[in-house]
């Protein structure tokens, strides 16, 4: 983002342990630079995986179009 990339088709969040979820204020952010069917994939250790769209995991953005609405 501060080199100037603001459209993004997939982002992926690694840690160790459990496979993270992001927190309200990081999905609300990332969705502001997804479309709703980017991707979110979140790595844990081994085989922990978990996949969702934008849209699966922060349904109604605070968005410049939800002012409109």
């Amino acid at each position: 983002v501060s080199e100037g990339h603001r459209v993004f088709e997939a982002v992926a969040i690694v840690a160790g342990g459990a496979a993270p979820y992001p927190c309200g204020a990081c999905r609300q952010v990332m969705r502001e630079l997804m479309s709703d069917d980017s991707l979110v994939y979140s790595f844990g250790d081994g085989d922990d995986c978990r996949v969702w769209s934008a849209n699966d995991y922060l349904p109604d953005p605070f968005t410049p179009d939800a002012l409109l609405r």
